[in-house]
């Protein structure tokens, strides 16, 4: 075969069908004279196979970064809701609880400060000193902690 230009590589033609409807295609042909052809086409293909393999890669990646992001943005949320909401309940539980303590230690039949004496005195005389101090306790220093707690639940803001 011989070349038509001197610089191009040489070239052939393939028919394939039939004589009505052929198609000629023309492959080229390496004379094995010139490797850089050979070189720059395996080049290519090795660039274009690198590009490809790196693709699913970096995409994974990214998703997985994007989802782990939103996951700690979620959990952090929640956790600045739940100290929103438990932080100040726990704080007036233990004011109620350390009021209760106080109220049982000052006025316990028993002077040691035993809560199931101060229970059974104040259900043995519902009207006596100790059934007293306890309404009194309740109304003033117990019950607007409770009250408070249960505020706390109710008005919660979710923002």
């Amino acid at each position: 075969m011989v070349s038509s230009d001197a610089g191009e590589p040489e070239k052939r033609k393939k028919k394939t069908g039939g004589e009505c409807c052929c198609v000629a295609i023309e492959l080229p042909v390496f004379t094995g004279d010139d490797d850089t052809e050979r070189r720059n086409l395996s080049t290519s293909t090795k660039n274009a196979s690198q590009k490809t393999s790196k693709t699913p890669g970096y995409l994974f990646t990214y998703y997985n970064t994007k989802i782990t992001e939103e996951r700690k943005a979620q959990i952090e949320r929640i956790n600045q809701q739940v100290r929103d909401l438990y932080g100040p309940l726990l704080a007036t539980v233990n004011a109620s609880r350390t009021a209760y303590k106080a109220m049982v230690r000052a006025h316990s039949p028993d002077g040691g400060g035993s809560a199931a004496a101060f229970v059974s005195a104040v259900r043995r005389d519902p009207e006596g000193a100790t059934a007293r101090v306890y309404r009194t306790w309740m109304r003033d220093v117990l019950q607007p902690l409770n009250e408070r707690a249960a505020a706390i639940v109710v008005d919660v803001r979710v923002f």
